[in-house]
C-alpha cells in the first residue's frame, strides 16, 4: 500500500499539463475557478473528485484511474447500485453507441456520494454509530457525511481502506469506463466470448474496455 502523504494532486496535474503545453486557465475554467487564481491548482494537495475528473478530461488523462491503480488496486470493487447499458453497433460507420448515462459527463451531476455511502451502511445493516467506528469519525460527522454530495480524493481513499472497498472505481470509475468509443471499430481487435466482449486497441496499450454479460 503507497503513502497517502506522498500523493499530492497540484504536483501530479503540473507535470501532465507541463507536458502537454496546457495552460493553468484553461483547467481553472474547466473547474469554474476565477482566472487570476489558476496558477492555485498546482499548489493544492488535495482536491474534490468531479474537479479533478473534468480537469482530466482537458488533460486528456483518467487521473482518477491513475489514482485508484496506485493507491487501491488491493481493495474489491463492490457495487451496490448497478445500471443497464445497450451497446449497438453500427457496420457503416464502424462504431458503436451505448444507450445509458454512459458517454458524457452529465453522471457527475447525479452522483451523490453521501447517498452511495448510505446504501453501503444499509446493504450492510450498520447505523451511524457502526458506521463511524469503522472509518473512525463520530456519530454527528457521519449524519453531516451522508448529507454531503461531493467529496476530496484522499477522503475517498481513506474511506476506502477503511471499509475495504475501492469507492473511486465503485463510484466514479464504473460510469467513466462506459465513454464512447474514440477508435473506429476496424482499429480495435474485438474478443467476443459467451458472458464478455473485449475491445483493445494494438496501438494503444492504454486502451481496454470489458463488457459482461448481466446476470439473468
Amino acid at each position: 500500500m503507497n503513502d497517502l502523504n506522498k500523493l499530492h494532486i497540484g504536483r501530479m496535474i503540473k507535470q501532465i499539463a507541463s507536458d502537454k503545453h496546457i495552460s493553468s486557465p484553461k483547467l481553472a475554467d474547466a473547474i469554474g475557478l476565477y482566472q487570476g487564481n489558476s496558477s492555485k491548482i498546482f499548489e493544492k494537495d488535495d482536491l474534490d473528485v468531479v474537479d479533478l475528473i473534468r480537469i482530466s478530461d482537458i488533460l486528456e488523462v483518467n487521473l482518477l484511474d491513475l489514482i485508484s491503480k496506485q493507491f487501491l488496486s488491493h481493495l474489491p470493487c463492490v457495487r451496490v447500485r448497478q445500471e443497464s447499458y445497450v451497446i449497438k453497433f453500427n457496420k457503416l460507420t464502424k462504431r458503436y453507441d451505448i444507450k445509458g448515462n454512459a458517454g458524457s459527463r452529465v453522471f457527475l451531476d447525479k452522483i451523490d456520494f453521501g447517498d452511495y455511502l448510505q446504501k453501503i451502511a444499509q446493504k450492510n445493516r450498520w447505523n451511524e454509530q457502526t458506521m463511524g467506528k469503522r472509518l473512525g469519525l463520530d456519530q454527528p460527522r457521519i449524519s453531516r457525511l451522508y448529507k454531503r454530495k461531493r467529496i476530496n480524493i484522499k477522503e475517498l481513499i481513506r474511506f476506502s481502506n477503511a471499509l475495504g472497498q475501492n469507492l473511486i472505481a465503485e463510484v466514479y470509475l464504473a460510469p467513466m469506463w462506459l465513454a464512447p468509443l474514440r477508435y473506429p471499430i476496424e482499429d480495435c481487435e474485438i474478443t467476443i466470448e459467451e458472458n464478455e466482449i473485449r475491445l483493445e486497441n494494438p496501438t494503444d496499450p492504454t486502451f481496454l474496455m470489458e463488457y459482461h454479460r448481466k446476470n439473468n
